[in-house]
């Protein structure tokens, strides 16, 4: 039995010792490295046969998809450890910088080939890390081995504080080990062959790659900081079909990309503001949102322009099969002064958009209508900009007027020149981003307002009629009471169950305190709280006159001549007690 320390001695020189002349060598380590096999690749030359297994699961399936193939194909650039190492870990960057990787990758894979197999632990149970060289007559017994690296075998620096190996020559350890590597390589339960996978990795090294490769790596160094911030958690949910809905179909590219980013903020920061340019369809892809929380089961509520509601219903209905309901606020303050604040900020918010439709602003749009594609030149935006003044679309500064927006509502706008036919509904919805604060007085109605039904067919059919004849009359009721036993009913009432409890006070003394300051006043701090004392028994005087009678008249629906009788009729040491308390007395007077 030896120790070696990794310092004085080496364990890549320990192994090339060990491994002249033997016969199999057997490794249980976290990670292999290509630059191990080269520092060792005489030796590891005239085996028999080598095996190893990964004790961390390496090259398997992760969750419900198999990825390995998908990954290969999309260049998929390795963030595992385990797998990484494969090609070199990152203290084996002078190795790498050798610019050999090619050369070593190729050797290796021609030995795998050969020689070598490899399978990885696929259960989360911990399995020891160590290896075993197995000789004609003899063998030895290495432990640990955390892993089959360069850095590992001494011949590169590491971070490791310490890395001592235990060398067990002595023949019943060494059999030991070698029993339990055996046992744990034929247990198909806990292991699966990734020789091919292995294999592919180190052969993707030294393959020519394409260009594109070279652009996902560079992707891949400048984001991938970012890209832990990803979580399953907040991407949409394939599993709901919302890639096979309608409204997803007619997207591009780009805005299914926006909706996945509007999908993925939502769920992160429960916000997001899409902030596309004119013309690139926020709301198509908003719809997609709609629609993905729509399959999510989760309502979802959409505010727009009162003009744009009609637009809104149209498309949601043709796209996501989803009703819109009509939003009326009926705010606790003035109609008038809770529009008006709204109004004013929604100004403020939408300040930034132009303002003027004229040709200076129509200039260099495109117009996008199916697969057909319009660049407003000078020449087209200066047409565009005549046909709005013709059609008193504009007013003298470019401003949109109402007979726009009325015969925009009404679907009777003036034809468009020629030039600009086949793109109808991509023009109008250009003119619509031009900003015309007089339009904000159309987005809120009053929930106030009295509201009137309108009468549908049934009202005249005969059996409607007859049963609203028969319910169509106001009824009045009118009662007379005795005044004389009304009177000496309450006054009975009152002598016999009126209960009133002394007045009760906690009195709590506080004086300023005498270095007062503006931080102390800010602070609520300045007085300094004293004694607490209660007391009862007395009134609470006051010079405020109260109309006893009119409160109790109102309450009861009772003349005052008939309250003040029964008030006159009560004993005078029964009103005496209610006089002390009176408004703790009202409830029971008024019943």
């Amino acid at each position: 039995m030896r120790i070696i320390d990794n310092t004085t001695t080496l364990l890549g020189d320990d192994l090339k010792n060990e491994l002249s002349g033997a016969l199999k060598f057997r490794v249980a380590a976290a990670c292999f490295s290509i630059y191990a096999f080269d520092a060792l690749k005489t030796e590891l030359g005239k085996l028999k046969e080598f095996e190893f297994i990964f004790t961390t699961p390496t090259f398997t399936p992760s969750g419900a998809i198999d990825r390995i193939k998908k990954e290969r194909r999309e260049f998929f650039i390795p963030n595992a450890r385990t797998e990484g190492v494969l090609s070199g870990s990152e203290f084996e960057i002078q190795l790498r910088n050798k610019m050999t990787q090619r050369a070593v990758a190729r050797e290796c894979a021609n030995w795998i080939r050969k020689t070598a197999r490899f399978k990885s632990n696929v259960t989360s149970a911990p399995m020891q890390q160590f290896g075993h060289v197995q000789r004609s007559d003899t063998g030895a017994a290495y432990m640990p081995l955390s892993g089959f690296t360069a850095v590992d075998l001494g011949y590169q620096r590491g971070d490791a504080v310490s890395s001592y190996t235990q060398v067990m020559d002595e023949p019943q350890f060494a059999q030991t080990y070698l029993n339990l590597f055996d046992q744990i390589w034929n247990d198909e339960g806990k292991l699966r062959d990734v020789t091919a996978e292995v294999l592919e990795h180190i052969e993707s090294v030294y393959q020519e790659n394409p260009a594109e490769r070279v652009y996902f790596m560079i992707l891949f160094n400048l984001f991938s900081d970012f890209l832990s911030e990803i979580d399953e958690d907040v991407l949409p949910k394939d599993r709901t079909g919302y890639l096979e809905s309608l409204v997803w179909q007619k997207l591009f590219n780009f805005q299914r990309d926006a909706a996945v980013g509007v999908i993925n903020k939502l769920e992160t920061y429960n916000g997001c503001i899409l902030a596309d340019s004119v013309g690139l369809g926020k709301t198509f892809t908003a719809l997609a949102v709609v629609k993905y929380y729509e399959l999510r089961n989760k309502d979802v509520l959409v505010l727009c322009p009162k003009k744009l509601a009609d637009n809104w219903r149209n498309y949601n209905a043709n796209l996501t099969v989803h009703d819109i309901n009509v939003l009326t606020v009926v705010a606790s303050e003035s109609y008038k002064g809770f529009v008006t604040a709204l109004q004013k900020e929604i100004v403020e918010n939408l300040s930034a958009r132009p303002k003027q439709a004229d040709a200076e602003y129509f200039d260099g749009k495109t117009l996008k209508t199916g697969d057909l594609e319009l660049v407003l030149d000078k020449s087209l935006a200066k047409k565009l900009e005549r046909f709005l003044i013709k059609s008193d679309y504009v007013d003298e500064d470019g401003h949109i007027t109402a007979a726009y927006h009325e015969a925009r509502k009404a679907e009777e706008l003036t034809e468009l020149p020629e030039e600009l036919q086949a793109h109808r509904d991509a023009v109008f919805a250009l003119i619509d981003t031009v900003f015309n604060g007089r339009t904000i007085d159309d987005m809120f109605s009053d929930g106030r307002t009295p509201k009137r039904n309108r009468l549908n067919e049934n009202f005249q059919r005969k059996e409607f009629q007859e049963l609203w004849r028969r319910i169509n009359r106001k009824a009045v009721y009118q009662v007379e009471f005795d005044s004389v036993a009304l009177v000496k009913s309450c006054i009975d009432r009152l002598e016999r169950d009126l209960q009133v409890a002394p007045l009760q006070y906690v009195v709590t003394e506080g004086a300023l305190s005498d270095d007062v300051t503006d931080e102390s006043l800010r602070a609520g701090g300045a007085f300094v709280q004293g004694k607490i004392r209660s007391e009862s028994g007395k009134s609470a005087h006051s010079r405020v006159s109260y109309d006893i009678i009119g409160s109790i008249a109102q309450n009861t629906d009772l003349t005052r001549k008939t309250v003040g009788e029964i008030l006159a009729g009560i004993q005078p040491v029964k009103f005496g007690e209610f006089t002390r308390t009176l408004n703790s007395s009202l409830p029971m007077l008024r019943t």
